[in-house]
């Protein structure tokens, strides 16, 4: 009998320990599926209807963990694939987890250490107050040049973000080239400080990339994400429009404030290219946009853009104006119905309207209206 007994003690402190173990790790499965109908007013001096996948927000199915190591120390891990919700193929290149891939360390007195392919710094701190990600889908500044839209993410990346000490944190981030004897050929690295006090955010960042669509490494840093379809700037405009981007320097400045229902934004950055033959290419993009729910179900957006540029060694001096607008409603807390509408006009030396993720306009001018359902789970 008491053998039994000690067995019976022992199964039920194992139960005991199995279950506060359970308890202190977890994975969670998530995702986002959004869908729906497109106008685009000219594609090559076409009007186009589409059907769009992911313009408010990228589709996504992911895997989240924690497992609590005690001292107030967890191992953390995101795996994050892109889809398309028409066709159901891979994005991102047809990576399985193209959207994000890391695993780390996370401690609430010591900050978050995390390695494999990640957003930058910059994204981390300042994309949730452009237009873009607020209401606006695919209303980023002109080809993402600032990518605060996050069309470029970073692999083979060391992250690192600070915990909060008195409404300051900072972080870090550097992607590695991975080539033998060619240290800086396809990397990127990152540093962006915020600042949050009340309802008042502010943000300075810095992101620089090195060869980022080098043809000798397409495993770097950037990966292949940075020779996107509708990138303009990915080569110089200068002679065969051939040359390639040697560095690309990106300055960031946000601030944001929300009064009861309203949210105002201010948006600020600055590019540099310098070109492989040389020349060079300077941006500054523009942003105020302002958020006001109407309604704890329905909420409208609404956002002016304006991007300048100038390329030194031919004298010209590219414009675009932009206007972003969308509106939001609720079904439940998972489920929304949706509506935005992008107009571009190109000024100066710019012949062409491009709104990102479209195709160029043949003329100065181009507009989308999209309409569409997301659901998260």
């Amino acid at each position: 009998m008491k053998k039994i007994y000690l067995d019976a003690v022992m199964v039920a402190g194992l139960a005991t320990v199995a279950s506060v173990a359970n308890a202190q790790s977890s994975v969670t499965l998530y995702g986002i599926i959004d869908t729906g109908p497109a106008y685009i007013s000219n594609v090559g001096g076409h009007r186009l209807i589409e059907s769009v996948s992911g313009f408010m927000q990228g589709n996504r199915i992911g895997f989240k963990g924690r497992e609590e190591l005690g001292g107030d120390l967890a191992a953390i891990f995101v795996l994050e694939n892109g889809f398309d919700g028409n066709a159901g193929t891979l994005s991102q290149g047809g990576r399985l987890f193209g959207r994000q891939a890391f695993v780390g360390l996370s401690s609430g007195a010591y900050g978050k250490l995390t390695l494999g392919r990640q957003y930058d710094t910059n994204y981390d701190f300042m994309a949730d107050t452009g237009a873009a990600k607020l209401f606006a889908g695919n209303g980023a500044h002109v080809s993402d040049n600032d990518n605060l839209f996050g069309t470029v993410r970073f692999q083979n990346a060391v992250k690192y973000t600070s915990p909060t000490f008195g409404g300051l944190a900072f972080a870090a981030m550097y992607a590695a080239s991975n080539a033998a004897g060619a240290f800086a050929d396809n990397r990127a690295y990152s540093a962006t400080v915020a600042y949050r006090r009340g309802e008042l955010k502010l943000a300075l960042g810095y992101l620089q990339l090195n060869r980022p669509n080098s043809t000798d490494n397409t495993n770097g840093g950037a990966g292949s994400d940075y020779p996107a379809p509708f990138s303009l700037f990915k080569t110089s405009a200068v002679g065969a429009r051939t040359a390639l981007v040697d560095t690309q320097r990106i300055y960031d400045a946000t601030a944001s404030y929300a009064v009861g229902p309203t949210q105002e934004n201010l948006v600020y950055s600055h590019v540099q290219y310098r070109y492989l033959n040389g020349s060079h290419l300077r941006l500054d993009n523009a942003e105020l946009n302002g958020t006001w729910r109407i309604t704890p179900a329905f909420s409208a957006g609404l956002a002016y853009i304006f991007t300048i540029g100038r390329y030194d060694e031919i004298n010209k001096t590219p414009k675009w104006h932009q206007v972003d607008f969308g509106i939001d409603y609720l079904l439940s807390k998972r489920t929304d119905l949706y509506a935005f509408a992008i107009y571009q006009k190109a000024a100066g030396s710019a012949r062409n309207a491009a709104i990102f993720f479209v195709q160029q306009s043949s003329s100065q001018t181009q507009a989308e209206v999209t309409f569409g359902i997301r659901h998260l789970f």
